[in-house]
């Protein structure tokens, strides 16, 4: 379901044909409630040892949907996306490329942090300078002078 809406979601290039689909965003953020719904079952009953590396595949796929629509769409990553990871360190134990893949996104997660408490400062000095030149100046541009 993912792999089938994923490009017309998320196109690599805009442009006015190849625009985001609105519906294929909400299939693929539809697929990837029920993998997470699924991730969770199966943590709770203790079932990761039965699955094989299809299944960390699975949730790489589902990460990934969580990241791109959350910096592109949403503008915010969705917090399920910490249990997708926590599983795929988890099943690392029996697959390696669960390893791997969790520690891909571990990284990821850590830039896109970093950069949205950059991005807090940035909004946060900005408007505190907008209100001191308010104050300042009232509603005279301080850069028209």
């Amino acid at each position: 379901m993912i792999r089938l809406h994923s490009s017309a979601a998320y196109p690599t290039h805009r442009s006015p044909i190849f625009t985001p689909s609105f519906s294929a965003s909400q299939r693929c953020l539809n697929a990837v409630e029920s993998i997470v719904a699924l991730c969770a079952c199966i943590q709770e009953n203790g079932l990761l040892t039965k699955l094989g590396p299809a299944f960390a595949f699975t949730l790489w796929v589902a990460a990934r949907v969580l990241l791109v629509h959350g910096s592109t769409i949403a503008h915010r990553v969705d917090q399920s996306i910490n249990l997708l990871v926590s599983t795929l360190e988890e099943i690392g134990q029996y697959w390696e490329v669960g390893t791997r893949y969790g520690n891909l996104l571990s990284r990821v997660l850590q830039e896109v942090s970093y950069v949205s408490v950059q991005m807090m400062v940035m909004v946060c000095f900005r408007h505190t300078w907008l209100v001191l030149r308010t104050r300042l100046c009232g509603s005279r541009s301080i850069l028209s002078h």
